[in-house]
């Protein structure tokens, strides 16, 4: 056995595997406590903007339009309907309701 051999071969494998049991040897990706650290979370935000993107550019969209209130519109239009469809005492497709009266 040579000087610089201060390992035998058994020592030496038995510290490589306890290294690769690490967290700096897994590849950033596949840490997850590590993707979760408070510092990364501007990369984590990043990722949640790019995802998206990605996607559409997959499938071939080159321009989306942004409605930010369109779904609070539909709901309050229909509301609105709602109301004054009972105003009038109409039904929604324009046919007066009966008043039923108990005997």
């Amino acid at each position: 056995m040579k000087d610089k051999d201060l390992l035998s071969s058994d020592e030496k494998r038995l510290a490589r595997a306890s290294l690769l049991k690490t967290g700096s040897y897994k590849l950033a990706f596949e840490g997850l406590e590590f993707l979760a650290k408070e510092e990364l979370r501007p990369l984590r935000l990043q990722l949640e903007l790019m995802k998206p993107e990605y996607h559409l550019q997959q499938q071939g969209v080159r321009s989306t339009i942004v409605a930010p209130m369109a779904q609070l519109v539909t709901e309050l239009t229909t509301r609105h309907l709602e109301y004054s469809t009972k105003r009038r005492g109409n039904s929604p497709h324009g046919a007066p309701v009966r008043n039923q009266r108990s005997c």
